[in-house]
């Protein structure tokens, strides 16, 4: 698995698309992880941006980041 250092939540939906594939089905991986089915469906479709309930099991570490902006 591609192993990027910073991510945007494109690059964690499709982790979290591989790993439903390789789960065998949305409602199976959310099954397992204790997250919502259409949760996930909404995370997936970029309906919803994924949380901690998609990121911890993915290993994924949600984190904001603060930029100043040239004025």
């Amino acid at each position: 698995m591609d192993h990027k250092l910073i991510m945007n939540a494109d690059d964690v939906r499709g982790h979290l698309s591989k790993a439903i594939k390789k789960e065998g089905g949305l409602r199976r991986w959310a099954r397992k992880f204790l997250a919502e089915p259409g949760y996930v469906s909404k995370v997936l479709s970029g309906v919803k941006e994924p949380g901690p309930s998609i990121c911890v099991p993915l290993g994924i570490e949600q984190v904001t980041t603060y930029r100043w902006v040239k004025k």
